[in-house]
Parts: C-alpha cells; structure tokens; sequence
C-alpha cells in the first residue's frame, strides 16, 4: 500500500490549469467536518472553501482577463479569499469545488462528482506530478 504524506504536492490537472495539493491533515478535516454538520447550502459552500483554501498550494496557468499572469495569493492559513472567489466564479469553479471537498476522504484513484459518483470530467492527475512541499 502506498501513502501520501500531508506535505507532499499532488500535481492535479482541472480544466486547462494545474494545481499543486497536499492531502488534508486531520485537523484541517474536522474543521471541514465540524463546518458540514451544519448540513445547510451555506455551510457546505465554507466546507468546499475551506478544502479549497488547505489544500491547494500552487496554481499553474492561470491568466487575468488580458492575458496577464494571475497573480495567486496566500493568507496565512491557505489559499487567500480573493482567490477562492475568483476562481469559483471561473469556468472550473464547480469541478474545483468537487474535488477539493473530496480530499476529505483522503487522495483518490480518480476525482468524482459527488452527487452524481461519475468521474469528475476535465479533472485528472498529473503523472510526476509529487513532490515535496518545503516548509
């Protein structure tokens, strides 16, 4: 059985960009979880941002409006909200969403809707894509 350590990054490809994650760590999931017992349509929006925010480490190909290098931010938590909401209102934003709240279950063999339980489509690994995450 392999593993994956919390700070390896996970090269994953989602539309045309690529996006560098980490599994989630214990702590991160039950701060997810503690947001979806909730059970309310707001609350499964944080728990998707919140996954979205610890996960996801480094994007590639990402491009403002007129052609320019988007320039990606982080807080000091994760994934800056400024972020977070751009990239939710982009074409990805939905398949995005559906795969960083997946990473609760731990790293998949293949991203899937979790309403549907079909593969996610444009949302595939990156084959080399581990390395991992100086601190």
């Amino acid at each position: 059985m392999k593993i994956r350590k919390t700070k390896e990054k996970i090269a994953v490809k989602v539309g045309e960009l690529v996006f560098k994650i980490t599994p989630l760590t214990f702590e991160q999931k039950c701060e997810i979880q503690s947001t979806l017992a909730a059970g309310t349509t707001t609350a499964i929006l944080k728990a998707s941002k919140l996954a979205m925010k610890f996960s996801v480490k480094e994007i590639a190909g990402l491009q403002n409006e007129d052609g320019t290098d988007y320039q990606v931010t982080f807080d000091d938590i994760g994934l800056s909200d400024d972020v977070i909401n751009d990239l939710g209102n982009s074409e990805i934003g939905d398949n995005l969403n559906y795969m960083c709240i997946s990473l609760l279950n731990g790293i998949p063999r293949q991203f899937e809707n979790p309403i549907t339980k079909k593969p996610l489509e444009g949302v595939s690994f990156v084959m080399d894509g581990v390395q991992d995450e100086k601190k």
